[in-house]
C-alpha cells in the first residue's frame, strides 16, 4: 500500500507541477503580448521585443492568404491565370527547369513566366486589404490605450 502511495504521489505531483507551469508560461506570454502592444502603439520609436522579432520576421507578406478587392471580372481573371500556371506546370512537368539557364528552358516557361507576370500586375493595383485580426488587434489596443489615459 505504502508503494502504490508513493507513485500515486510522484503522479499527482508531476501532474499539478505541469499544468502549473502551463498556467505560469501562458500569463507570463499574455503580458509580454500586452507589453508589446503598448510599446507599438505608445512609442513607434521603441524596438519591438525580442520574442517577437522572429514571429515579425515569419508574417513577410504572403500574396495567398492576402484578401484584396477585386471585382468578378479580376477574379475570373485571377482564377483562369492559377489554372492555366498549373495546368502548364502538370502537363510539361516544369519543375525539372527551374535551375537551368534561360537559354535551355522549353518555351512552356516562358508562358508560364508571363503568366505569372500577368498576375503580379492584375494584383499590384489593388492594395491588401487588413485582416479582421489586425482591426480587432487595434481596436484592444486602443481601448486599452485610452483606458490607460483615463487612469492616469
Amino acid at each position: 500500500m505504502g508503494l502504490l502511495f508513493k507513485i500515486l504521489a510522484i503522479w499527482s505531483f508531476i501532474s499539478v507541477g505541469t499544468l502549473g507551469a502551463g498556467i505560469l508560461s501562458a500569463l507570463f506570454r499574455r503580458a509580454l503580448l500586452r507589453r508589446k502592444v503598448r510599446m507599438t502603439e505608445v512609442d513607434g520609436s521603441r524596438p519591438l521585443p525580442l520574442f517577437d522579432q522572429r514571429k515579425k520576421q515569419r508574417d513577410n507578406f504572403q500574396l495567398g492568404l492576402t484578401r484584396r478587392a477585386l471585382t468578378v471580372e479580376d477574379g475570373i481573371a485571377l482564377e483562369t491565370l492559377e489554372h492555366a500556371v498549373d495546368y502548364l506546370f502538370k502537363v510539361y512537368a516544369l519543375d525539372h527547369f527551374r535551375d537551368t539557364l534561360p537559354e535551355n528552358r522549353p518555351p512552356e516557361v516562358r508562358a508560364v513566366e508571363i503568366l505569372l507576370h500577368a498576375r503580379f500586375e492584375l494584383l499590384e493595383g489593388r492594395p491588401p486589404l487588413p485582416s479582421v485580426a489586425y482591426l480587432v488587434s487595434r481596436r484592444f489596443a486602443w481601448l486599452m490605450a485610452t483606458a490607460a489615459n483615463r487612469h492616469s
